[in-house]
């Protein structure tokens, strides 16, 4: 029995680990087109404060990683074609077989369309090399625009507090975090980090990006302008299918799996930021996990199906602090409790049953009663 899992990050190391507590003989390689370092992704949008440069972030090595679980990993290499009917994956100069492949491919940042002469500088941070470069431009810029004002656009803003820059946050979104917040919680999250030197452009798309002597120039559909020494892009992710062409696995917007994470194909299977779970995408840290450890039965000849327990995302904006769980059916009613010390919303069905809340300030310190009483995201495959 051979696995093959293509992607070592997340979901991938996860679900390694999870198999080798089941068993430890079952041959299992991994593929990767970049150095298969162990890090914290999340980590990303909050490593600045915590004072990480790009090498501090770094867990453990492809080769420890090789090491600690008994398996072979291949970095910095590219995947050209996966041949399901033949259980073969096309490398550069060669074709490697499998019994069962796992496709953690992750998601690639999706980026606006912006025209001008300063489109190519503008980044995306999802890796360490990205990071890398964004804290050497940060080394010597003052200010930085941030294209996207939801949840990771937010994080990077409330990042860059700890550098003393000054912020531009700009979107179309009426206000901070619009997909996961309450118009009056946005409004309390932009009012908070707007004290910290956090500008706010919204309701408004950005149309290009020209490159100034020194500086950038961000050219909004109003006819206004934002200048800043540095512009990031953060608004969104979007499922990494590239290498999905002219293979017989379906996708749409990400990989299509039921409830074992099966894709179409019997023996191959998705896991994290890439797949569709009977309907559900939910590319957070838990379902992963939750994921991880029920593929990895699977795998081993325990068919199960994954199971989402209720849970909340923690926004990692510590000037304003955030607990959100978005109620994943229609709620029919809304309590709303507010002070100088945060805001409480919560959200019920017809029978009083909490469906989801969003928690501020002090009222976060409420998450772990409140996540028992949620009700468990249980999927039909």
């Amino acid at each position: 029995m051979k696995i093959v899992i293509i992607g070592t990050g997340l979901a991938g190391y996860t679900l390694v680990r999870e198999i080798r507590k089941v068993d430890q003989e079952i041959e299992i390689l991994m593929i990767t087109k970049d150095n298969g370092s162990l890090y914290s992704k999340p980590m990303l949008s909050n490593a600045l404060s915590k004072n990480k440069d790009a090498e501090q972030l770094i867990q453990s090595s492809a080769k420890q990683m090789e090491d600690k679980y008994q398996i072979q990993i291949l970095t910095h290499t590219k995947v050209l074609h996966i041949d399901s009917d033949n259980n073969l994956i096309h490398l550069d100069n060669k074709k490697i077989s499998y019994d069962s492949l796992v496709l953690a491919i992750g998601a690639n940042p999706f980026r606006p369309k912006l025209e001008g002469s300063g489109a190519d500088n503008v980044l995306s941070i999802n890796n360490l090399r990205d990071y890398q470069t964004y804290r050497e431009g940060l080394d010597h810029a003052s200010s930085v625009a941030i294209i996207g004002p939801g949840l990771i656009g937010c994080e990077f803003a409330n990042d860059l507090i700890s550098q003393d820059k000054e912020i531009h946050v700009i979107g179309p979104d009426p206000y901070a975090m619009s997909n996961l917040l309450t118009k009056e919680a946005g409004e309390h999250l932009q009012n908070t980090l707007s004290k910290y030197k956090v500008n706010w452009h919204l309701s408004v798309f950005p149309i290009g990006v020209e490159k100034l002597k020194n500086q950038f120039k961000v050219n909004l559909d109003n006819g206004e302008s934002v200048i800043s020494d540095l512009v990031v892009s953060a608004v969104g992710l979007r499922a990494n299918l590239n290498i999905l062409k002219d293979s017989n696995i379906l996708f749409d917007k990400a990989i299509t799996c039921n409830q074992y994470l099966q894709t179409n194909i019997s023996n191959v299977y998705a896991l994290g930021d890439c797949a569709e779970v009977a309907g559900h995408y939910l590319p957070f840290v838990a379902p992963i996990i939750a994921g991880a450890k029920a593929l990895s039965k699977t795998l081993t000849g325990t068919k199960t199906k994954v199971q989402y327990k209720a849970n909340s995302v923690t926004v990692k904006t510590d000037v304003c602090p955030l607990v959100v769980a978005k109620p994943s059916v229609p709620h029919s009613t809304t309590s709303i409790e507010k002070d100088d010390s945060g805001i409480k919303v919560v959200y019920y069905d017809d029978k009083s049953k909490v469906l989801g809340y969003i928690l501020m300030g002090v009222y976060t310190k409420e998450k772990l009663v409140l996540n028992k009483t949620l009700p468990d995201l249980m999927l039909n495959a």
